[in-house]
């Protein structure tokens, strides 16, 4: 799935589960196994191109008490998304 909204870069995209989950910790193992299905294939798509992808899970909101999960990829060059952990650990403190 691609972002509705503006892409953050090149190739961003979603990967969304048919049924309504606000975490990915709440699918069964099937739909779990299918992400990581996913995740395994972008990650050797992004690769070919000499970038890794950063995975991050957001939740929008639907409509009343209604939300969904998202998994994002964003491609990165592998120079950055080597350096990404180093954020994700500023904002953690």
């Amino acid at each position: 799935m691609l972002p509705q909204r503006q892409p953050v870069v090149q190739g961003h995209c979603y990967i969304a589960t048919l049924q309504h989950e606000s975490t990915t910790r709440n699918v069964d193992d099937n739909v779990w196994e299918e992400i990581r299905n996913f995740k395994k294939c972008l990650i050797m798509m992004f690769r070919k191109q000499e970038k890794e992808v950063v995975f991050l899970e957001t939740v929008i909101e639907l409509a009343k008490q209604r939300r969904h999960c998202l998994v994002e990829g964003i491609p990165l060059p592998e120079e950055i998304a080597r350096q990404a952990p180093l954020y994700f650990k500023k904002v953690g403190h």
